[in-house]
């Protein structure tokens, strides 16, 4: 709290007209970009009576509408016989 007698001494640091006529900063523009997101898939299947397979590659890139908040996600996916195994961000995950 400001004293009585401080305050008749007290001078502003900005004028009326200087703080009227300053600059604005687009705080929503700095922060959020138009939002993008692509995705590719590919995939094969097929096999006989006895036999079948399935192989499957993802790719997912998702730039959000807040600046630097971006995904980016790849699987791949094999299925043949009794054994299976997915790829997962450069981990190979075997299934029995």
């Amino acid at each position: 709290m400001i004293p009585n007698d401080d305050a008749a001494d007290f001078k502003p640091r900005y004028s009326n007209d200087q703080i009227l006529n300053a600059p604005t900063v687009p705080w929503f523009d700095e922060i959020t970009r138009t939002g993008l997101m692509h995705q590719h898939n590919v995939s094969i299947n097929g096999g006989t009576e006895k036999t079948k397979y399935m192989a499957s590659i993802n790719y997912l890139n998702h730039s959000g509408v807040v600046k630097n908040n971006d995904m980016e996600h790849f699987t791949a996916k094999n299925k043949s016989g009794p054994a299976d195994f997915q790829v997962r961000k450069g981990r190979i995950v075997f299934q029995y």
